[in-house]
């Protein structure tokens, strides 16, 4: 019999540390550190961002938060969550229709050849299946031997940016799974190596208002 462990400190997020960057009647976006899970994994369901918001919102009306959708644990950024089930199908729908543009910030080597602009479009495997991926990719800065960009995902595929940074540019720093970025084993908390990729921003129009949001943050590094 084989039993799996966390390889991190399990410890319930505490919604007074909620972070929160916009709300109305219908919709919350919260700020999500690095090395917190969005939503409940396979060994718990106490240490995520939805736990604190379902702490938050005190089960209203019955209703049980459900992601929208979510980032990687290493990923900070911002999360989109519903606060009623009208909300979260028209969520759903929005994301689903990719009318809901994401964008995301992040830090990788400075390498030659490096370009101010990509526009990258290939596939991806999952599981033996290629699916179709584009992300933009837009130079914001260098510093030092370090390239600040701007990225907007088309599609959604599983670590599409980490993949497309990989593969086209440089891995982004602090990167474990695709870069050469050791895990720093000394700390109980899961907070290893941090990995310099954040959601920073959303543009979508508001399901009931019929306003345009532009919903902005800095990166969280």
């Amino acid at each position: 019999m084989c039993v799996r462990l966390p390889a991190y400190k399990i410890i319930p997020f505490d919604q007074k540390l909620l972070d929160i960057r916009y709300e109305d009647d219908d919709i919350i976006a919260v700020w999500k550190p690095h090395n917190i899970n969005t939503c409940p994994s396979i060994f718990s369901d106490i240490d995520c961002l939805s736990h604190g918001i379902d702490r938050y919102l005190a089960r209203r009306d019955g209703y049980i938060p459900n992601t929208i959708h979510r980032l990687d644990r290493a990923t900070s950024g911002l999360v989109l969550f519903a606060k009623h089930k009208v909300a979260e199908k028209a969520l759903f729908l929005l994301f689903y229709e990719r009318r809901i543009h994401k964008y995301y910030q992040l830090v990788c080597p400075d390498f030659k050849g490096a370009q101010a602009h990509y526009a990258i479009h290939d596939y991806l495997d999952k599981g033996g299946k290629l699916q179709t991926a584009s992300t933009l990719f837009f130079l914001m800065r260098k510093e030092a031997s370090f390239l600040h960009y701007l990225a907007k995902p088309l599609t959604g595929r599983t670590h599409q940016i980490r993949k497309h940074c990989k593969n086209y540019l440089q891995a982004i720093i602090g990167d474990q799974t695709y870069g050469n970025y050791a895990t720093d084993t000394g700390t109980d908390t899961g907070a290893d190596t941090i990995l310099l990729l954040s959601c920073v921003a959303y543009r979508f129009v508001h399901p009931f208002s019929g306003k345009t949001l532009r919903l902005r943050a800095e990166a969280g590094f």
